[in-house]
């Protein structure tokens, strides 16, 4: 692995630490996930990456966002029932 490898595993880990379960299935392993653009000749068009978290078992799929941190965010809210 190279420091940079090592770094995003790590940064990954520690975000998936902090997900709660997957409201629909109660897997306790959902995971982020990354989609890029790209243009016509297949080369990632520059600031288009978008993120969201999705269950690693039933493969609900929370909204997509901007940055890894506002995926994560989104997919922790819960509406409480009383």
């Amino acid at each position: 692995l190279t420091g940079r490898e090592s770094i995003s595993r790590r940064r990954k880990r520690a975000m998936n630490e902090e997900l709660v379960y997957c409201p629909f299935c109660g897997d306790e392993e959902p995971r982020v996930t990354m989609a890029t653009q790209y243009d016509r000749q297949g080369n990632p068009i520059k600031g288009t990456d978008t993120f969201a978290v999705v269950c690693s078992y039933c493969g609900a799929t929370g909204a997509w966002r901007a940055s890894e941190e506002a995926a994560i965010q989104q997919w922790n809210r819960r509406v409480k029932h009383w």
